[in-house]
């Protein structure tokens, strides 16, 4: 649909690495220059032929066509740092350089680059992927919310209020939550505004720019600190709300740019602002809304209900709200529409597993050994509080000792097990099994074990026993340098002769996993001590 997929694409690198988007943006590097050589054919005029066969498998077995755009997502941003040092060069090299990047992928960097993708994909709006999907790929549903629209009017990704509320719902260490910023001035928060949300008057910008710089640094510090503090409106994801009017939402934008000029990471903005979320509120119980007037709110609803079917009668759309139907059915000439159309014709079942994450940089293997008992300090000598991930292959069993049939497996109530006796320390994570799939869960060390606790869906404050496992039978812990938060635990034994042999591995992604990780390493060095 015109210049849509690449609009889309950069809107997803602002949202990720707003700094590179900037810095190619002042080089005049258009995402197309690249981007298009990659998705027309799904990189086929880029790779070799035993890459695009393993790259063509896990894409058509996915079954998502948008994940398109995070694979290309991945290729850029692991080349942030060479493509930021070439200042200097031409634009036209550049944009040759970056479009040979896929090149480089060999046939077992392929489930990596997938992994990654579906890191990026995990920790992007969800209802911008759903909403947004048939209007790129080519095909548009009755049932569709939207209609074609020309993506460059937005100047960061768009959520629906849905998503903003139903984020708020999840769990605290969950990598998808939204601190809500609500830009509106301030007798329109006074008349009503979420529970959680931040005031920053956007009218500030024009009025006293001093107080609004205060303002501003007051919000970096509470986000700070709602994160550190694991409040209910916690969040690393920053969310923009206007008032649904166009007047405010333009104020909003100023505050939305000035982050962005900041290169502040994963901003978004609420579709429809406060008009939307309160009409949201109106249809759905369990949206906390304090200080609404009814009088003033009293006639929102029919007035958002009007401005709807006048512009479906006008078959015009505006920025703050679009169609919630249409009767359409549409082909259009996308660029990757024959992607579309594939993935409907085929299924392929990866048997494949996943042998490794994408290297970024190779790091010396270290296994513990016999002779490492007698000293702490060379128990892991040679590795930084932040670990280097490795080269290993995959053994067959790769988790640890667990099972995912829930009747076998041990429910018990997280506070319970917490304030056990032995507990040294429990870390909020996300379990990453094979599949790319995310669980909400707490690594609980103790003295002498690591248990993971998965958090059960439908019981709060509850979890399963997923695995536990001795301390000593960790015999590596590893990172990736750009994505310190992904810790790999291997786990296996050490024989007389000191060769190990690999059991298993699991992956999870923990906040501040450098802290995390040193004090497992320290009980672990105590354990084999008291072995000894």
């Amino acid at each position: 649909v015109g210049g849509s997929p690449f609009e889309v694409f950069r809107l997803l690198l602002l949202y990720h690495e707003p700094s590179l988007c900037s810095f190619l943006d002042t080089k005049r590097l258009h995402v197309e220059g690249y981007l298009l050589k990659w998705i027309r054919s799904l990189f086929v005029a880029s790779c070799p032929l035993d890459v695009i066969i393993s790259l063509w498998d896990h894409y058509l077995a996915n079954s998502d066509q948008f994940l398109v755009f995070f694979l290309a997502l991945v290729m850029i941003v692991n080349a942030k740092d060479p493509i930021m040092e070439e200042k200097s060069i031409p634009t036209s090299e550049l944009i040759e350089s970056i479009s040979a990047y896929p090149s480089q992928l060999s046939s077992d960097d392929v489930a990596d680059f997938f992994a990654l993708a579906k890191y990026y994909q995990f920790r992007s709006p969800q209802s911008f992927q759903k909403d947004y999907s048939s209007s790129i790929f080519g095909l548009q549903r009755a049932s569709s919310p939207l209609r074609s629209r020309d993506f460059s009017s937005f100047l960061c990704l768009p959520i629906s209020v849905k998503e903003l509320v139903q984020s708020l719902k999840k769990p605290i260490n969950h990598p998808l939550r939204y601190f809500l910023v609500d830009c509106r001035p301030g007798n329109q928060f006074k008349s009503g505004h979420l529970a959680t949300a931040y005031h920053v008057d956007a009218t500030l910008m024009l009025r006293s720019p001093e107080e609004f710089s205060d303002c501003l640094a007051r919000f970096f510090v509470a986000q700070k600190e709602s994160v550190a503090m694991h409040s209910l409106g916690s969040g690393e994801h920053v969310c923009c709300l206007s008032s649904g009017r166009e007047p405010e939402d333009q104020h909003t934008n100023m505050v939305i740019s000035h982050l962005l000029q900041r290169n502040v990471k994963y901003v978004c903005f609420a579709k429809g602002g406060f008009n939307a979320l309160y009409q949201y509120s109106v249809d759905n119980v369990g949206v906390d809304l304090v200080g609404i007037n009814p009088k003033e709110f009293a006639g929102l609803a029919c007035l958002s209900s009007a401005a709807a079917t006048s512009e479906e009668e006008s078959g015009k759309e505006t920025p703050e709200r679009v169609p919630s139907k249409t009767s359409v059915v549409e082909k259009a000439p996308s660029l990757v529409f024959k992607l579309s159309s594939a993935i409907k014709q085929k299924s392929v079942k990866m048997k494949e597993k996943l042998r490794r994450w994408m290297v970024e940089a190779e790091a010396e293997e270290r296994h513990v050994s016999n002779s490492d008992k007698a000293s702490k300090s060379s128990l892991y000598r040679g590795v930084k509080p932040v670990f280097s991930i490795d080269d290993d292959d995959d053994v067959d069993g790769e988790s640890m000792t667990s099972s995912d049939d829930e009747s076998r497996r041990e429910a018990i109530n997280l506070d319970t097990w917490k304030k056990r006796a032995d507990v040294v320390q429990t870390f909020p994570c996300n379990e990453v099994t094979m599949s790319g799939n995310m669980h909400p869960s707490h690594l609980l060390l103790t003295r002498s074990h690591v248990f993971v606790l998965r958090e059960i869906a439908s019981r709060r404050g509850w979890a399963f026993i997923q695995a536990r496992q001795l301390l000593t039978s960790i015999i590596k812990i590893t990172s990736k340098r750009k994505h310190p938060d992904v810790i790999t635990f291997s786990f296996g034994t050490i024989g007389e002769d000191g060769e190990t042999t690999l059991t298993g591995r699991q992956r999870f992604i923990i906040p501040k996993a450098q802290k995390a990780t040193k004090t497992i390493k320290d009980a672990i060095v105590a354990e084999i001590g008291r072995a000894v």
